[in-house]
């Protein structure tokens, strides 16, 4: 029998061959990588509120570190004359936000998805496919968790601990405490509605009249803190007092950010953009896989698996006003 190699194919053997009716197991194992990857991995670090909504400056094509550099001088201005005369010196200081590799990995069984996925979409022998419906909402499931993830480790993170990077507010090794120069305001421990205003005015006494210039000024909480906000300005008159979006999430003009990861009883007032997150997502150290073992090991699993690496770091710590009791 003679056998004759094809090398091209018309439309309707095209579309033949996409619908895999040659003899033979098929292997469905979509791979996103680097690039390919940002759907899914951009979609799960900047799902969290804190990012989703811009209120931290990110950068996204850090491979370990990045350098935040802090250009400072003394009176730098002169009189003009024809001669070029020094006029003082400029202070360059940095610091260095450092990523932190994360990985999630997930095993399934495919006999469970047949109990909840139609059985024409995964079949009943170990070489067939894993739907594309369930690899698709499985990968949407992983990104949802690692957002949720993401955003506690913005504030609160270890990275003394598994799956976690370092936080701004982590007791004892977060970037606030290991930074001597942000500014530390005692505040009242719990909040209540009759004393919030109270504690946020604490904080922005505090601040200097330069960083309360800047144009992304901001004071950070959390959901429980705002929540007594607008208790408060409740209680205060303001119509509509149950309804959302009737009472402002502002103080004074300056927005108040209710962020899901950020401690109850604590506030943090500073500008956007002195607030770093970093991660690895624009380069090609990202990476979302699914793998089917059956024609691999002859298992009958199917294993999820995302890589990044995330971190976060401050621009200027003496910009920064961090209350808490």
């Amino acid at each position: 029998m003679k056998y004759i190699k094809k090398t091209s194919f018309n439309a309707e053997e095209k579309s033949v061959a996409t619908k895999h009716e040659f003899n033979g197991p098929t292997l469905t194992t979509p791979t996103y990588a680097g690039e390919l990857a940002l759907p899914f991995v951009s979609a799960a670090l900047k799902s969290g509120a804190t990012l989703a909504n811009g209120w931290i400056r990110t950068i996204d094509d850090v491979y370990y570190k990045a350098v935040i550099n802090q250009i400072e001088g003394a009176s730098l201005i002169a009189d003009a004359s024809c001669d070029f005369a020094d006029a003082g010196s400029v202070t360059i200081t940095e610091n260095v936000l450092t990523t932190k590799e994360l990985a999630v990995n997930i095993d399934l069984c495919k006999k469970t998805m047949r109990q909840s996925w139609l059985a024409a979409d995964t079949g009943n022998s170990l070489n067939s496919n894993m739907p594309t419906a369930f690899s698709d909402y499985v990968i949407g499931h992983i990104a949802g968790l690692v957002a949720q993830q993401v955003e506690n480790d913005i504030w609160t993170g270890a990275d003394a601990t598994g799956g976690e990077f370092e936080g701004f507010l982590t007791a004892t090794t977060g970037i606030f405490v290991v930074d001597g120069n942000v500014n530390d305001v005692t505040t009242i421990s719990p909040f209540t509605k009759a004393i919030v205003v109270v504690e946020i005015e604490k904080v922005l006494d505090a601040c200097s009249s330069e960083v309360l210039a800047k144009p992304d000024f901001a004071l950070y909480v959390s959901p429980k803190t705002a929540f007594l906000y607008q208790q408060h300005l409740g209680s205060e008159g303001y119509s509509n007092d149950y309804q959302a979006n009737a009472k402002p999430s502002n103080i004074y003009g300056y927005p108040i950010y209710a962020c899901p990861g950020f401690p109850d009883n604590q506030i943090v007032a500073t500008y956007e953009s002195n607030l770093v997150f970093g991660s690895n997502i624009l380069t090609n150290m990202t990476e979302v896989r699914t793998i089917d073992m059956s024609p691999i090991d002859g298992s009958d699993n199917v294993r999820f698996i995302m890589r990044y690496a995330a971190g976060v770091q401050v621009g200027v710590g003496a910009d920064i006003y961090w209350g808490k009791a």
